[in-house]
């Protein structure tokens, strides 16, 4: 299905590339190089001090620049322009000159609040960003779901900036690789020592200690200066909200969620049950956007449906085989769509419902997908692009096949009942 086509006036509009970024990562490497170069070629003498000193500090450059600058919230100025979403493509207009992004490429958008104006921030696979001011919120939320891209068609992760300016992140660096430089050595020479100690050699006790205190301290300190560096990613859908940083990954589903405030540079997640969740941004501009974009997703919410479809998409302990026939059969063509007091637009609120619980999303999504034809199998898996949940996103996208996969299934349950 093809949108209609919205074209916006804007009175400022910019693209704003990520490459700028990657182009001063390689000159620090080639700087590195070129000065290794040199001193191998004219003080071969000093390339081992000079030539360690400098790699330390093009390597904490490199890491201090991983987690730059924010996507959501910044100041961007533009040109005034105009953006047109016609078909399968996004055309942008900047000063007489016309770029084409195919709708594809879009990967995520969201709306925020600028002084006097709203704003559209259209994220491109590529990295780049087009940052769009416009009149009103209506106008914001248009353009969105004309690219598919709104808070009720498609979650969104936004990797947040770090709350330390580019100087702190350098120095942060700094320490945090010469700490773990010393850390790594320090513990490989204490395990050696721990085997002499071990083998009856008393002598070399002190030494243990020593290298052990050395081992354990630099370790300490590199985790504490590394680890204000490790970005952090925040997936956003209707169904809740998912953090995750190195390996680990925190799910908060949306029936869990009371409300979302900002508090200085953070962005804090009032619980039903259990401490807030404190996500740091930043800044205060990152945090009210990324605030504004969860409050979006939250509120698209569809009404209530009706008690009783929610009892008849309930397994209630039958075989899976009779409660799947079960639930196709309310939805069948021969009733007009309706069956037993149930239409088409009563599952489709369960679909959309992210607080809805996954056993019954599950159910209607497998009843449209297998009685409701394409339109209502296109609306299932829009309803599932706005997800955020690994495990549910899978259930429910077998549902949309006109499957229920039993296992997926109960790891949605137990995922939403252990996060609730």
């Amino acid at each position: 299905m093809t949108s209609p086509r919205l074209c916006i006036e804007s009175p400022s509009l910019r693209i704003v590339s990520r490459r700028r970024a990657w182009a001063l990562r390689i000159a620090v490497v080639g700087g590195w190089g070129v000065s290794m170069a040199l001193l191998t070629a004219y003080a071969p003498d000093l390339t081992g001090i000079y030539g360690t000193a400098l790699t330390f500090l093009c390597l904490a450059l490199l890491v201090g620049s991983l987690r730059g600058g924010p996507t959501a919230g910044a100041a961007r100025r533009g040109q005034p322009g105009a953006v047109t979403a016609d078909g399968g493509a996004l055309y942008v207009q900047i000063g007489g000159r016309t770029r084409t992004i195919a709708r594809g490429d879009i990967v995520a958008g969201w709306t925020e609040e600028g002084r006097g104006h709203g704003r559209v921030m259209l994220q491109i696979r590529t990295g780049e960003v087009v940052a769009a001011d416009v009149t009103g919120a209506a106008d914001g939320h248009a353009l969105l779901e004309a690219l598919g891209v709104a808070p009720e068609q498609r979650a969104v992760a936004v990797q947040l900036g770090s709350p330390h300016p580019p100087a702190r992140r350098f120095v942060l660096a700094l320490v945090g690789l010469v700490s773990l430089a010393v850390a790594a050595p320090s513990a490989v020479l204490s395990a050696a020592l721990a085997t002499v100690v071990l083998g009856g050699n008393d002598y070399w006790l002190g030494s243990l200690a020593l290298m052990g205190a050395l081992s354990v301290i630099s370790s300490v300190g590199a985790w504490c200066c590394l680890r204000p560096l490790v970005g952090t990613t925040l997936r956003i859908g209707t169904d809740g909200l998912s953090i995750r940083r190195l390996l680990r990954r925190r799910f908060v589903p949306r029936a869990g969620i009371a409300r979302v405030g900002v508090r200085g540079a953070a962005l804090v997640v009032e619980r039903r049950s259990g401490g807030p969740v404190v996500v740091m941004t930043s800044g205060a501009e990152e945090a009210a956007a990324l605030a504004r974009r969860v409050a979006d997703a939250l509120a698209g919410r569809a009404a209530a449906a009706p008690a009783e479809t929610l009892t008849a998409l309930d397994r209630a302990g039958r075989p899976l085989a009779e409660w799947k026939h079960a639930i196709i059969a309310l939805l069948q063509e021969s009733t007009g769509y309706r069956r037993a007091g149930i239409a088409a637009d009563d599952l489709f609120s369960v679909v959309e419902d992210g607080a809805a619980r996954p056993e019954r999303r599950v159910a209607a999504a497998a009843a449209l997908a297998s009685s409701g034809g394409p339109a209502a199998q296109a609306r299932v898996r829009a309803a599932v692009e706005a997800c955020v949940s690994t495990k549910l996103r899978i259930a429910m996208l077998r549902a949309a096949d006109g499957e229920i996969d039993e296992g997926a299934l109960a790891a949605a349950e137990e995922e939403a009942m252990r996060r609730a």
